[in-house]
């Protein structure tokens, strides 16, 4: 991998897709033995990952293009569970989102609602991008107050938006169930007595949905608010 980015141009943009997590779980012979098997298969195809990123980093970090590179982590779906936590309908949605920029003041963990939409912006953000752009997404790192919330399909053709208060399931044209931010296993539905908060999330996700998929139509390509 290191190879292949000495030989880009700067600036650059490169993706790197493992699947060592994926199923069957299998990592190379050369390290049958070496990691951790843990509490499920995938976990020590997770020892084999975390090895390779910490070669890579260790390959790099003196390259000429390191300083100067955002490095994000996240993945395209959840896999197998081990913590009751990711057991909850809603939880089955968590994945990792990890940023790395060196020398920089980045630090901690943020527990806020973030989601993939929001990986645009925060990078605008951080390499200091101030032309307008379109974004349903906000940055993570900027000091201005957004609230967040995060979008997803349900299998079964539903989908679920989710602030800091309220989930909503809407079937793609209304809302058909509003849940309690702590609610995570959707048991209590709350529809019944509608608040003015879930009907802006209801609206909310409506908009989202019709620009998302005008988007797919007209081939623009972009789903994100305005941020100037």
């Amino acid at each position: 991998m290191k190879s292949v980015l000495d030989e880009q141009k700067t600036p650059f943009l490169s993706s790197v897709f493992t699947v060592t997590s994926h199923e069957p779980y299998v990592i190379p012979k050369d390290y049958e033995g070496k990691f951790d098997k843990g509490n499920i298969p995938m976990h020590q195809c997770v020892g084999y990952t975390d090895n390779a990123l910490r070669k890579f980093f260790k390959e790099s970090h003196k390259a000429p293009w390191f300083e100067n590179t955002i490095f994000i982590f996240t993945a395209d779906h959840s896999n197998q569970v081990h913590y009751p936590f990711y057991l909850k309908t809603i939880n089955r949605f968590a994945n990792p989102l990890m940023i790395y920029k060196p020398n920089s003041e980045l630090n901690g963990v943020d527990m806020r609602l973030a989601s993939h939409m929001d990986i645009f912006p925060t990078v605008a953000d951080l390499i200091d991008y101030s032309k307008p752009f379109k974004s349903w997404g906000r940055s993570l790192v900027s000091d201005q107050e957004y609230h967040p919330f995060v979008i997803n399909y349900f299998s079964g053709g539903s989908y679920f938006i989710m602030d800091e208060n309220i989930i909503c399931v809407h079937n793609g044209e209304k809302a058909i169930g509003f849940y309690d931010i702590d609610d995570k296993n959707m048991e209590k539905n709350l529809i019944g007595n509608k608040t003015q908060e879930m009907i802006d999330l209801e609206k909310k996700c409506s908009m989202y949905l019709e620009d998302y998929f005008e988007s797919l139509m007209s081939g623009s390509g972009s789903i994100q608010n305005s941020h100037q």
